[in-house]
Parts: structure tokens; sequence; C-alpha cells
């Protein structure tokens, strides 16, 4: 999968050259990007959709999409206790099984076109303060809300 070490790379530098302050709406809009981003060049290398090996690039990985390591980076970053870094992690998994399915279901650019309109959506919303682990994993389970309406 080239080129997706470069994004995650950057993402990693803009979350932490936002520091704290941030929205949480932001922060959570720049991780599910990066997430859409990883499960589109999984998904396309996997249906064959691009030159690739066809394994969707999973390989051994347990964790595909690095949302353990997201959420590594984030906790040292933003405030939350061991409770909210797991409802992060499940909101962000929840996402992408969502982004997942819905690219599977229709493996064309309209799918993520919808993930991207949703992850929009989440950033705009009303802010609700400082970025913490908890308020970022609320803005993320809207945008996941609203993938779950393009599956169904």
């Amino acid at each position: 999968m080239t080129g997706i070490d470069g994004i995650r790379r950057k993402i990693i530098s803009n979350v932490g050259a936002a520091g704290k302050g941030a929205s949480a709406n932001n922060v959570a809009a720049q991780e599910m990007s990066g997430i859409a981003g990883r499960i589109g060049a999984a998904l396309s290398d996997a249906f064959n959709l691009v030159d690739g090996d066809g394994n969707g690039g999973f390989g051994d990985s347990t964790d595909p999409y690095e949302i353990e390591t997201i959420c590594d980076d984030l906790q040292k970053t933003y405030p939350g206790s061991a409770a909210d870094r797991g409802r992060l992690t499940r909101s962000l998994h929840d996402f992408a099984i969502e982004g997942a399915a819905l690219f599977a279901a229709r493996p064309e650019a309209r799918a993520l076109s919808h993930i991207q309109k949703a992850i929009e959506a989440a950033e705009k919303a009303p802010d609700v303060g400082d970025a913490s682990l908890r308020t970022i994993a609320d803005a993320v389970d809207r945008a996941t809300s609203l993938i779950r309406r393009q599956v169904v």
C-alpha cells in the first residue's frame, strides 16, 4: 500500500501540532480520514481494483487500520481515563467496520465519498470544547452513525 505511511506520518504530526486546546471534532476528523484512506487502499487491493498482491495489505497484522497506535498517540496528548481510552478504541473500530462494510458493499468512489461526508459532518458539528478522549470518541460516534445510514 504505497503512500499510506506518509499519510499516517502527516496525520500524527498534525495531531501533535494541534496539542491541547484542539477541537475534538478536528482531531476525530483527522484520525477518521487516515483510517478511511487505509480502508480504501486495503479493500481496493483485496478486490483487485488496483495493482497489488490481492490480500488487502493485511498480512499478519492484528491492527490493519492502526487503531491501537492511534489511540496510544491520542492518549499521550489528550486527557482521559482508561475507560475513555477503551471507548475511543471501540468507537474507532466501529467506524472502521462500518466504513469497510459500506466500501465492500459498493467498492467505488461513491462509497468513499459517503464516508468523507460523514467525517466532514462530524467535523462541522457544534464544538463541545477542548479535545479529550471522551469528546473525540463522541465525534467518531457521530460520523459512524451517519455511515450506518448509508449501509442499510
